[in-house]
């Protein structure tokens, strides 16, 4: 594989010398420093072991799985190996191991910032490879096999290309072989490890063991280069705008965001804490968890980093696509100095503080205040961003270069967590609460001793403290504790000091401006009130009958189990199990037994599905006048022209439909069981927009949003011809609804804490995408019924399978 007498791969390491990679000739920035990155932050206090977990006994647990170390192997042994290597590396490791058999059009073409047709075909498969974890074997299978044609490179060079064009490149730090420290700032000359005393290196000066640090600001970057991502990222500016004061439902109605709402962050531009409808409002979460079912205390398996965007909506900034992890601390120990491997996060906040440029396409919504376009108040810059930045120009009239900031406004995990990341002291301060200063009573155990705060104090049974007599911990206390730590003149003096606070130094959060200390850990909801009050529910008779009932299903299941290696061992008959396939489409799965239509691709229909559909002058009247609304004066039609051009030949009728992007399930009347104990999804919320105007006779229409709920009785598919001539159709999917006569009343708002109906009314045709919720129903009395509407709540409840599929409850 020679060029003029030059290889391929000398060709590519002459390029790289010359910096201009890519057979097109774009010339792109030299690849970061990918391993020991320098960072800003280079000192930090020490820390206290002041938390640590004391071990459970040894009996009956299962040896710990040991690390095992690499030994002076090359690099590229290790799949892992790939993250580290830079592009000498990378070339010179394909050209060792794969010669004349390296992907040569691949190769030349790997620098280019365009991706080919082919390429998307490659961003495709590997999205899948994702997405189902099939094994490299397979990929290679289907490389070389049924997908031949698609002209797919190796994994290693599709792995490389798409971080090459997506910017997106990890960094790797060195650590310590016990998950002590990283080897970063105060650490980044230390040959040993502070605090075990082991090797920082092995024999061959290769470093023991690394961190994977994966950037946060490329990632955020990329969510402004999605429009579906744009319109999701507008969920601040709505919480905003529906904002009340002294009712909180989420973190923007909180005091905290509220104050920094009203904060100067830069003295000399008055801008103030996200100003910017782009700006961002970010969570940062840690905690030790065991992958390995490992049941010995403090000795967690892995400690991953995440960061949680509270501008998307509570219902979907959980999902797992849209969580952000930044990197994870590999156990199986618990780490000595958490904030060594934080310092690559926090030296990126502090940079998203000031802002990043960025590209931003725009939304194409004429209503988003977030588009620069559109806000004329929000920083736009239309010029080339700076050359570090990297990014390219806009090259198209609807992307421009706004100011990124991002600001992190909540640390939570629980308590051990939280204390490690905010330096406290916890159960072994006088003062073990991170809200207040109550005092707490010291517990002498077996193997140590913590400060406890009973509810009754010991010997002194009639001394109650009243919550209003506690002083709460404030953000400007913090600080001038760690001022008094660090101004101890001797460390006897500070040890008294860090007791009496609750606290063992200054955090390295603190050097956010956006952190209050006092307020940006919440509550641990799921140990304080789940794990340690509820878990009490369960009586012993529960637990009897629960394990009778685990028993029992273990016992049925042996039973069915033997029935089949019986079946396969005689080559019994057996009934062919039903095969579905799946299919995506629009980013979302759905059966061979679903239908999506192109026009409605946010509607997933399901079974029963009957094509024959029998159209009675019931139906056909209510057709007619929901088509004559939207077609009798655009074509000029009386109710007989409108119900011709009614094709019934195409009607369809669904039992079934979802929303995608985990929306609400429904289904018609007809599928409910007929019990007090089914659940029943018929009934449903949908907004319509009537004319209110529509009394006076030739006023303008002014559409007013009202709240419905009612029924679903049928769902339909039908054509409505516009043009005969030339047979132009309009499709639509529609509903049978029977309204509850609610008077229009939402209740899901605050404002109506009960909303009731007592009869329903004909029959009447709308729209299926008017449909959003499903609601339930509480009957009051004989013929009164009370909707529960929980739609402004993000909160939902989802059943899975073993395999992390949503549970099917049709």
């Amino acid at each position: 594989m020679n060029v003029g007498g030059v290889s391929l791969i000398e060709s590519f390491m002459n390029d790289l010398a010359n910096v201009t990679l890519g057979e097109d000739g774009v010339t792109i920035a030299p690849i970061p420093r990918r391993r020991n990155p320098p960072v800003t932050i280079e000192d930090w206090p020490d820390p206290e072991d002041d938390f640590a977990v004391p071990e459970a006994s040894e009996e009956d647990l299962p040896p710990e799985p040991p690390f095992v170390e690499r030994g002076d192997t090359p690099l590229g042994d290790y799949p892992e190996d790939e993250a580290q290597m830079d592009d000498e590396e990378l070339l010179r490791f394909l050209q060792e191991n794969l010669g004349d058999g390296v992907d040569e059009e691949w190769l030349r073409t790997m620098y280019n910032i365009e991706p080919s047709e082919d390429e998307h075909n490659l961003l495709r498969f590997l999205a899948t490879r994702l997405r189902t974890h099939f094994s490299r074997q397979t990929y290679d299978d289907l490389r070389y096999g049924a997908c031949a044609n698609l002209n797919l490179p190796s994994e290693f060079i599709a792995w490389r290309r798409l971080r090459i064009m997506s910017g997106l490149e990890m960094e790797s730090y060195d650590m310590c072989i016990n998950s002590c420290c990283c080897f970063l700032g105060k650490y980044a000359e230390a040959r040993l490890c502070t605090f075990c005393k082991e090797p920082r290196f092995n024999s061959a000066g290769k470093a023991r063991r690394t961190f994977q640090y994966t950037p946060l600001i490329p990632q955020l970057r990329a969510l402004f280069h999605n429009r579906n991502m744009l319109t999701k990222l507008r969920y601040r500016l709505l919480a905003e705008e529906q904002y009340r004061p002294g009712v909180i439902q989420d973190v923007f109605d909180a005091e905290h965001y509220r104050r920094l709402r009203q904060t100067t962050l830069d003295e000399a531009t008055g801008y103030q804490f996200f100003g910017n409808p782009d700006d961002l409002a970010l969570g940062v979460s840690t905690d030790g968890v065991s992958l390995f079912k490992r049941q010995r205390r403090g000795q967690s398996t892995a400690w991953p980093i995440i960061i949680i965007n509270y501008n998307l909506h509570p219902s979907i900034r959980t999902r797992l696509e849209n969580v952000i992890c930044v990197g994870v601390i590999p156990g199986p120990q618990q780490c000595k100095d958490l904030n060594s491997f934080l310092v690559p996060l926090i030296d990126e906040l502090l940079v998203l503080e000031k802002g990043v440029i960025t590209l931003k396409i725009s939304s194409t919504d004429p209503e988003d205040p977030a588009d620069p376009q559109v806000n004329a108040g929000a920083p736009r810059d239309d010029t080339p961003p700076p050359s570090e930045d990297g990014s390219p120009a806009p090259d198209e009239p609807h992307a421009s270069h706004i100011l990124l900031r991002a600001f992190l406004i909540i640390i939570f995990g629980d308590m051990p967590a939280i204390t490690k990341m905010l330096m406290m002291k916890g159960h072994n301060a006088v003062s073990p609460c991170r809200f207040c200063y109550i005092q707490g009573v010291l517990c002498r155990l077996a193997k140590s001793s913590v400060y406890y705060v009973p509810l009754t104090r010991p010997g002194d049974p009639l001394v109650i403290v009243s919550p209003d007599q506690l002083v709460p911990r404030t953000h400007q206390l913090f600080l001038a504790h760690y001022n008094a730590l660090e101004a101890a003149q001797t460390q006897a003096e500070r040890n008294v000091l860090a007791k009496g606070f609750g606290i063992n130094s200054r955090p390295i959060f603190s050097r956010l401006k956006s952190i209050d200390l006092a307020a940006c850990a919440p509550y641990d909801a799921m140990h304080l009130l789940f794990e340690n009050l509820l878990q009490f529910e369960l009586t012993p008779d529960d637990l009897n009958r629960i394990e009778h009932m685990v028993n029992t299903w273990v016992a049925q299941y042996e039973e069915r189990a033997q029935m089949q290696a019986v079946s396969l061992k005689y080559n019994l008959p057996s009934l062919a199990k039903p095969r579905i396939n799946y299919t995506y489409a629009h980013g979302e799965k759905y059966s061979s037994r679903e239908k999506m239509y192109p026009e409605f691709n946010t509607i997933i229909l399901g079974t029963p599905v009957c094509y024959s559909v029998e159209v009675d002058p019931q139906l056909m009247n209510q057709l007619g006048k929901y088509f004559g609304l939207v077609y009798a004066q655009e074509l000029n039609l009386n109710g007989r022209g409108i119900r011709a051009r009614i094709d019934t030949d195409t009607m369809v009728r669904y039992g079934r439909f979802r929303l995608t992007g985990d929306g609400d399930r429904f289904r018609t009347a007809d599928l409910v069981e007929q019990s007090r104990h089914a659940r029943d999804n018929s009934f449903v919320r949908y907004e319509l927009l009537p004319d209110a105007n529509a009394s006076i006779q030739d006023a303008p229409d002014v559409p007013v949003r009202r709240v419905h709920y009612g029924q679903l009785l049928d769902i339909y598919y039908v054509e409505f011809i516009t043009d005969i001539a030339n047979d132009v159709r309009e499709s639509y999917l529609l509903a049978r609804v029977k309204e509850c006569q609610t008077g229009g009343l939402d209740a899901a708002l605050l404002r109506n804490p009960l909303v009731v109906y007592h009869r329903t009314q004909t029959p009447d045709i709308i729209h299926l995408d008017a449909i959003t919720y499903v609601v339930g129903r509480i009957k009051l009395a004989y013929n009164t019924w009370a909707i529960l509407d929980r739609s402004t709540n993000g909160a939902r409840t989802q059943f899975v399978d073993p395999q992390g599929e949503p549970e099917d409850f049709d």
